[in-house]
Parts: structure tokens; sequence; C-alpha cells
């Protein structure tokens, strides 16, 4: 298992209840509880997917990971995709990505998002950073 392929950190946000800690992960927002920003979740996972796909007896690879984290890959490679998609991943979603390895270009060819049972509650609030 690959330590770079796991969830963003969200830092003292870690483990609050939804209501708390659940803001769409982007941008700087968890560096101010003393998480990553986006730069840092970029800088270990990308690399991290791009070796583990380069490497020469690798054809179908399996990523999992969690949904903050597979957010942030199909935006990076989002211009790419051959999928329409409004970026909402739920709970147990599959992206399937081709891997050009000439280009080093992902593109996102197909999706599978079970349908939820339970109610989804939308944020409209979040914590405030602090200063």
């Amino acid at each position: 298992m690959d330590k770079r392929l796991r969830e963003w950190n969200f830092g003292v946000l870690e483990g609050q209840d939804n209501y708390v800690a659940m803001r769409p992960a982007s941008g700087d927002y968890y560096g101010s509880f003393g998480g990553e920003v986006e730069a840092q979740v970029r800088a270990r996972f990308l690399p991290a997917i791009d070796e583990i796909m380069r490497r020469p007896d690798h054809r179908n690879v399996l990523v999992v990971t969690h949904g903050a984290t597979t957010r942030l890959f199909f935006r990076t490679w989002a211009e790419h995709a051959r999928i329409d998609h409004d970026g909402r991943i739920g709970n147990c979603g599959i992206y399937t990505f081709e891997f050009d390895k000439e280009t080093g270009i992902y593109s996102c060819t197909g999706m599978w998002m079970p349908s939820l049972q339970t109610e989804s509650v939308i944020m409209t609030e979040f914590p405030e950073m602090p200063a």
C-alpha cells in the first residue's frame, strides 16, 4: 500500500462529525486547521499514481482512496474527460481512467455511482478559519 494515496489531512477537524468538518475539500481551507492544502495533496498523490501507472507490468490498475482525493484527481484531469460529470462524488463511486504513457494524460472514460439509500446533508455553513 502506498501511503501517498491516503485521504486529505483535515488537521484538527479530523474525526469531527460531518457537520463540523466536511466542507468540500479544495484550496487552502484545511491548512488553517493544521491540515493539508490542495497543493500538498497534489504533490504527494499525483506522483504516486504516475509512478504506479508507468510500471512496465501494469496494464489495469485499481486505486482505492477517499472521495476528496478522488475529486482532486478528477478535477486535475477534467479537461480530458470523455464523460459529463458535475464533480460530485458519493460513497463507493467508481471512476475509470485511461492513461497515455506517452503524453502522461489521464482521460476519465466512465463512472458508476451507487444510489444512496439515505438522505444527504448539504453543508451551507462551515467553521470559521482561525485568525
